[in-house]
């Protein structure tokens, strides 16, 4: 079924998007109140030679233990955002539709692997 349909498992598709909303906010295209949760390292002063500004990351803020914490966009969108590949994260702004479609596949290959087509 996975094979026929290409549907993501859950955590999987969660990750998706939560990913397309940063990507929405990085290009500018997010409600301000979002934009603003969405922090690039670059934009922060003597942050500009480190390597997470090289590789596109965004400031996670500390988070207490508490789940909500975590799970609230502000630490939730960074840090799904830090963990897609490089190259994903350096797509350029104007193809979105080159972004989305290469996450997809990374999270296609992230949720079945191990498992055996049917």
């Amino acid at each position: 079924m996975r094979d026929i349909l290409h549907w993501l498992p859950y955590p999987q598709r969660i990750t998706y998007r939560v990913s397309a909303l940063v990507r929405r906010c990085i290009e500018g295209l997010a409600p301000p109140y979002l934009r603003e949760l969405c922090r690039s390292t670059v934009a922060i002063q003597r942050r500009e030679s480190l390597r997470s500004a090289v590789q596109a990351e965004l400031l996670v803020p500390r988070s207490r233990t508490a789940v909500r914490q975590r799970r609230a966009f502000a630490v939730a969108g960074p840090v799904t955002w830090n963990g897609l590949p490089v190259a994903l994260r350096l797509t350029p702004l104007g193809l979105s539709a080159l972004f989305l479609s290469s996450l997809k596949t990374v999270l296609f290959d992230r949720g079945w692997a191990g498992s055996a087509p049917e």
